[in-house]
């Protein structure tokens, strides 16, 4: 393993910066199969591992520019692999850390209500029938199910070969975050999304959730990203389209800020210690309501 780590140092000080990841990567890998890691040293090595895995990572964009089509695709299945954060994580994290937490290590606490599942249900109808107007749009959640490391190589993929193309859960991955995009339009070298929210008005929680997309998809298409619009129900069903491309541009410093946070909430061992109050409803319900009651009360 010692061997294949210099080789992937040597590729990365060469300026081969996609095989070198996937070589750190299949160094981790190692670790984590092996069970190796209890000593002082094993762990300062496995720490420069993933240390390399993050620092050429955070430089996905400027890789996936510089090589052919096959090593875009073969690094973008293993950015895929190594990413900590979705919007959901991200939209939790906002709401409270420790929801966050428990998302990430112990999600079978999490009991949704019908409530909340009947808003999501009827969320995703919306969602549906806005997708409906969009002529040989390809739905990668169809194709794919639930193999969410193949989203980010399949829509490289079809950016890459298409020169127009309409792709329903468009992924992305960037600073350990991925986010999968309702719908993306290419034509010819510009792209403009659409996020579906079957809500009547544009609301500060549904501006911190295109703003974590925005700030990921932008920092991988560069200025190919021409408009960012969100899709809110009109009322009466009908679809009312808002172009909020400037509104998420003035975001992105703070959820750089966040993401960073919520990494290293992530990267925790240890729980959060966060008291039951008024954020466990709002924005939403939090699934992990019954569980910090009944731990408050063990709680010495």
């Amino acid at each position: 393993m010692k061997e294949m780590f210099d080789e992937a140092e040597e590729l990365y000080n060469k300026g081969d910066s996609a095989n070198a990841f996937v070589l750190y990567t299949d160094c981790k890998n190692f670790f984590n199969k092996d069970g190796s890691g209890s000593g002082d040293s094993e762990i300062g090595f496995y720490n420069l591992i993933i240390s390399m895995l993050s620092t050429i990572g955070n430089r996905c964009n400027s890789i996936l520019e510089e090589q052919d089509i096959d090593i875009k695709i073969s690094v973008a299945k293993q950015l895929s692999k190594t990413y900590t954060l979705t919007k959901t994580k991200y939209i939790k994290g906002l709401q409270c850390t420790k929801a966050l937490w428990l998302d990430t290590y112990d999600k079978k606490e999490g009991i949704v209500t019908e409530r909340k599942q009947v808003s999501f249900d009827a969320g995703k109808i919306f969602e549906a029938r806005f997708k409906a107007t969009f002529v040989g749009g390809l739905d990668l959640k169809i194709k794919l199910n639930k193999r969410i490391s193949e989203y980010v190589p399949m829509t490289i993929s079809l950016l890459q070969e298409n020169e127009v193309v309409t792709i329903f859960e468009a992924g992305f991955i960037y600073e350990k975050t991925l986010v999968l995009i309702d719908v993306l339009q290419k034509q010819n070298d510009n792209i403009t999304i659409f996020e579906v929210k079957n809500s009547k008005k544009l609301t500060n929680v549904i501006l911190h959730d295109l703003s974590v997309q925005y700030y990921i998809v932008h920092a991988v298409l560069g200025d190919n990203l021409q408009s960012f619009n969100v899709v809110l129900n009109d009322g009466n069903d009908t679809f009312m389209i808002v172009d909020v491309t400037d509104v998420l541009k003035h975001n992105e410093e703070k959820v750089r800020e966040n993401i960073n946070d919520f990494n290293k909430i992530i990267s925790d061992t240890q729980c959060p210690k966060i008291v039951i109050g008024e954020h466990c409803n709002y924005p939403y319900e939090c699934e992990f309501q019954l569980f910090c009651k009944k731990s408050n009360k063990d709680e010495p």
